[in-house]
């Protein structure tokens, strides 16, 4: 039986002729894609630690989140704590770890970050290799030269996805990088703390006023959701620990949801800045984790215009995502916490 290879990464790794097929296509393995675009690396690493019967299946993982991370590091949309803690979350799952190669990338958009050396992801994603012995294959050097030789224009097609020369000199780069082993295990540094991720469902888990049972589906994957209409409302308890993100259906008319904790509101939106052709499964995360404590109560609604929560903090510092006149409903999914051990 030859290799079996698991993908999980953003939209470079799904769409047609991008960098995820031409890796597909280069290297000689069965492959499985779960990929997803427009989230960041918490939707890969839910995925993987939900999915142990795939993993066990798989002779390697190649995780390719790095440059969706930078977009939302460039953007100031993303905790740096929380960034490292579901990394390590990750990597301390020795059935993963044994297996994970993380693939580091980075679009258009954080090139300047990138250059400067000043970038939190980057470090992190190279700090967790370092205490747990993951894998990596670094395409950063490829990606610098050949901007020097071909300039923006010639490496991206956009600001988040490659150009068909870049996308073949990628996947050339991770064909003759991808590790064929491990090292010996490091110690983990003293003191190192790692949490779990610990997902709540709020159709089976959640106390609901007037919420369908809805159903999102793609080629790739099949998901039950919450479907919230205006005045309709989720309470969910808390594990406990960090709050710090959910799925749901991003499309062009989608609202906001509006989570109220300790009667606080927070409001982010599902709505996507640019004109998609059918609704998608998106992970939002909070730019600042929702701190709770074990049995507190979380209330999820949804509202079609950010200003009908007053005083609501808008969790994201992009103006495009302030909206108004969203649609009748939005569909929920997983809501994801960081607890500590």
């Amino acid at each position: 039986m030859g290799l079996r290879y698991l993908l999980v990464g953003g939209s470079n790794c799904v769409i047609g002729n991008g960098f995820g097929a031409r890796l597909q296509k280069s290297v000689a393995a069965d492959w499985l894609n779960q990929s997803l675009g427009n989230s960041s690396s918490l939707r890969g690493i839910d995925y993987l630690l939900g999915h142990p019967e795939v993993v066990a299946q798989v002779d390697a993982i190649l995780f390719e989140y790095t440059l969706n991370d930078l977009i939302f590091e460039a953007s100031n949309t993303l905790d740096p704590a929380s960034h490292l803690s579901w990394l390590r979350v990750l990597a301390s799952n020795r059935q993963i770890a044994d297996k994970l190669v993380f693939i580091l990338m980075h679009g258009q958009g954080p090139v300047a970050r990138i250059g400067s050396g000043d970038s939190f992801v980057i470090d992190h994603y190279r700090r967790v290799a370092a205490e747990f012995g993951i894998g990596s294959v670094d395409l950063l050097p490829l990606l610098a030269s050949s901007v020097k030789q071909l300039g923006l224009a010639g490496v991206f097609k956009d600001n988040d996805h490659f150009s068909e020369t870049m996308v073949q000199r990628l996947a050339a780069q991770v064909v003759a990088s991808l590790p064929t082993a491990h090292g010996p295990r490091p110690a983990h540094e003293p003191g190192l703390e790692v949490r779990c991720l610990v997902a709540v469902d709020p159709l089976t888990e959640g106390r609901m006023t007037e919420v369908e049972p809805g159903e999102f589906g793609t080629a790739l994957l099949q998901v039950p959701t919450a479907r919230l209409a205006k005045g309709s409302e989720i309470v969910i308890s808390s594990p406990g620990g960090a709050l710090v993100g959910f799925y749901g259906v991003s499309s062009r008319n989608a609202g906001i949801i509006r989570l109220t904790h300790r009667g606080r509101d927070i409001v982010k939106t599902m709505r996507h800045r640019f004109a998609m052709p059918k609704p998608y499964w998106v992970l939002r995360h909070l730019t600042s984790p929702l701190h709770t404590q074990p049995g507190e109560a979380i209330t999820l609604r949804y509202v079609a215009d950010v200003y009908a929560a007053p005083r609501a903090n808008l969790d994201n510092t992009l103006a495009q995502v302030v909206n108004s006149g969203g649609g009748e409903s939005v569909e929920l999914g997983r809501i994801l916490f960081l607890v500590g051990e």
